[in-house]
């Protein structure tokens, strides 16, 4: 046996040894330097790059079609991310974040939705305690701790909005474990711990408020008035209480008087965090006085705030409380809000829309003379394509020319030019030209007065205020401007509805009902919600003919836990978004779903660049064909092209129709 010294590598590894600082470490770098060779990235200039905040991968940019997994296999990203991921493994732990993904269910303290697959964060976890027993990975959050100590900090909030859903025994334990690990970084600074958004459970308050080192606990005392009475019976003494709420809520003012906790102890606050709110309402220069005076914006709301915690401390703003009544009064009693006419057409509408008949109506639409797209659809067997939008030709086509014959006057007072009616109405053309010339079935105008997927249609209807400024948060660095309801706007869908019927429209779609946007957190309260909401939508198109067909639209990834709710919906017809959920909704319908009504699947995503071809999309066709009946089946982009240019459009328009065409034909030889 032959001595041949230390040992100088392993598994490609080199050992170096650094006797005077006693050290040993291993280094990869001949391997890293091999793989960039292999990969042509050798010659790369060497810079440090941070991973973007606004980065984010997601599966729906993974290849779905045959012919793009095909075209993936000549790009080595798997061999890539491989070779990168042993160096992770091994020595390079730093872009563990850069390469590697999680597949462990936990609490984070959250980079803001980083996977936008899951809906999940990447940070600093606790573990669900059913995987590991509760296992508490704070290296990170002890960093930051530890560095806010370091900068001063007084105190710290942790937010637990979780705690309003149902928690288990186990979930429980492992949340206590969890702030138990943490409790000695946490020493020798104050602890707030908050939950929002509901009531907390009897439960999840007993643990909340039995953890130790934690010096405050705060509620939402807005949309979790229940919680009050835990507080006034086990609240903890000697804690402090962030109670979340406004001014404008002066029954909550009564309330916290009535707790009978020493008012050293009692801090006010807002409800939840302001992150989703618009700043300030000194910004707005569109909406008028008498509506300003309804709402609070950030700023405003830590004004109200400060003015509630002064009254609670015996130096109430009268001045500032009448105000705020006056306007609370004012909104009330303004007609603005309360529409008579409005209010008279809802009670006119008693007792719950029922259920209509879909075979009547399917056969009705069957015998139309006038639109051979329903009897191509439901005699002949034959896919019907439909590129969706809001509302159809000949609508558009009459509204073109009521309003080209105005008079400039009148344009002007309606503060429309004719250069922009001239511009829509070239636009509306081009865009119903195009699509005759495609032989697409059903045509639509294109929208090309809209300018976002929700304040063009504010902008229409009395009860709804649009603001210039008003920008909030709404997923990792977007940002959008919601409109919002300060009036009575019930019916006005019916009432559009009844218009295009009247007007000749025979295919109207009502476009996405949100039904998940406003899904209620807990379980147990979702059913009342989901039949409320489902009543809202049969409002909008009750009492119009069998003959007039009712689309919805449903771009949605995670509808599949309330599709019984969008089956009673009782659409003639459903499109659902297909090709960006890797087929899940395809095969969720083989198996679960019995529905009698007419259906379409998105053939092709209009969120990607690169142009399907024939053949793709009529290899999706017919595996849709393996599970729905081919009289039901509608062929559809996944969603409206308004954010594609015109030759992307009419390149994947024409391969859609061809495939169509070739089913069609294949349907006719199979007979």
């Amino acid at each position: 046996m032959k001595d041949l010294g230390p040992a100088k590598q392993i598994f490609g590894m080199q050992i170096v040894r650094g006797r005077k600082a006693k050290k040993l470490w291993l280094s990869q770098e001949k391997y890293i330097q091999k793989v960039l060779r292999r990969f042509n990235m050798d010659k790369a200039k060497v810079v440090s790059t941070p991973l973007a905040m606004h980065f984010k991968l997601s599966t729906k940019q993974c290849p779905s079609s045959d012919d793009a997994k095909e075209d993936m296999k000549k790009v080595p990203y798997a061999s890539v991310v491989g070779s990168l991921m042993y160096a992770m493994v091994c020595t390079r732990s730093d872009i563990a974040h850069a390469v590697g993904k999680s597949i462990l269910c936990g609490y984070t303290d959250s980079d803001m939705v980083g996977d936008v697959d899951t809906r999940k964060s990447t940070s600093g976890t606790v573990l669900d305690e059913e995987i590991l027993g509760g296992t508490w990975l704070c290296l990170r959050e002890r960093e930051v701790i530890a560095e806010l100590k370091a900068c001063g900090a007084s105190i710290i909030q942790f937010d637990e909005p979780k705690l309003v859903v149902k928690r288990g025994a186990r979930r429980l334990e492992a949340f206590t474990k969890a702030y138990a690990d943490l409790e000695s970084s946490l020493s020798g600074i104050n602890v707030l711990v908050k939950t929002y958004f509901a009531d907390v459970t009897a439960e999840s308050f007993k643990t909340l408020t039995s953890l130790k080192g934690v010096t405050g606990f705060g509620f939402d005392l807005v949309h979790g008035t229940k919680t009050l009475n835990l507080i006034k019976s086990s609240f903890p003494s000697g804690k402090y209480l962030f109670a979340g709420g406004t001014s404008g809520q002066m029954i909550l003012l009564h309330l916290l008087l009535s707790c009978n906790l020493l008012r050293a102890l009692l801090v006010v606050s807002t409800s939840c965090s302001l992150l989703h709110t618009a700043v300030d309402l000194i910004n707005e220069t569109k909406l008028d006085d008498e509506i300003k005076s309804w709402l609070a914006f950030a700023a405003q709301k830590v004004v109200e705030v400060n003015a509630l915690a002064k009254a609670l401390s015996g130096a109430k703003d009268e001045a500032f409380f009448c105000a705020n009544a006056a306007a609370q009064a004012s909104r009330k009693s303004s007609p603005r809000v309360t529409n008579e006419a409005v209010q008279k057409a809802s009670a006119a509408l008693q007792g719950p829309c029922s259920a209509t008949n879909l075979i009547a109506e399917l056969r009705a639409q069957q015998k139309l003379p006038d639109l051979d797209l329903h009897r191509r659809k439901y005699e002949a067997n034959e896919i019907s394509l439909d590129e969706y939008a809001h509302r159809m030709t000949q609508e558009l086509k009459m509204f073109n020319i009521s309003i080209v014959n105005l008079s400039t006057a009148v344009l002007q007072f309606l503060g429309i030019s004719e250069e922009y009616v001239k511009a829509i109405t070239e636009e509306i053309k081009k865009v119903v030209d195009l699509q005759e010339e495609l032989d697409i079935d059903v045509l639509v105008h294109g929208e090309p007065e809209r300018n976002d997927m929700v304040e063009y249609f504010a902008e229409q209807f009395s009860g709804f205020a649009c603001t210039a400024n008003g920008w909030v948060q709404f997923s990792g660095s977007q940002y959008v401007k919601p409109p919002i309801i300060y009036g009575d706007i019930a019916l006005a869908i019916k009432d559009e509805v009844e218009d295009l019927e009247k007007a000749g429209i025979m295919v109207i779609q009502i476009d996405e009902p949100s039904l998940i946007d406003g899904l209620p957190l807990r379980k147990s309260e979702r059913t009342f919600y989901l039949n409320w909401a489902v009543q809202c939508f049969r409002i909008t198109n009750v009492g119009i003919q069998d003959t007039t067909q009712i689309h919805i639209h449903m771009y949605y990834e995670d509808f599949i836990d309330i599709i019984d709710s969008i089956i009673d919906i009782d659409a003639d017809v459903i499109a659902i978004e297909n090709s960006c959920s890797n087929k899940k909704h395809l095969s969720f319908v083989r198996e679960r779903v019995k529905y009698g009504a007419g259906i379409g699947l998105g053939v092709y995503d209009i969120h990607s660049q690169r142009i399907p071809s024939t053949k793709e999309i009529a290899g999706r066709v017919n595996k849709m064909l393996a599970v729905l009946d081919s009289k039901i089946l509608w062929a559809h982009p996944n969603c409206g092209l308004k954010t594609r240019k015109y030759t992307e459009v009419k390149l994947a328009l024409q391969n859609m129709v061809s495939a169509a065409k070739a089913i069609r034909t294949q349907l006719a030889s199979a007979k």
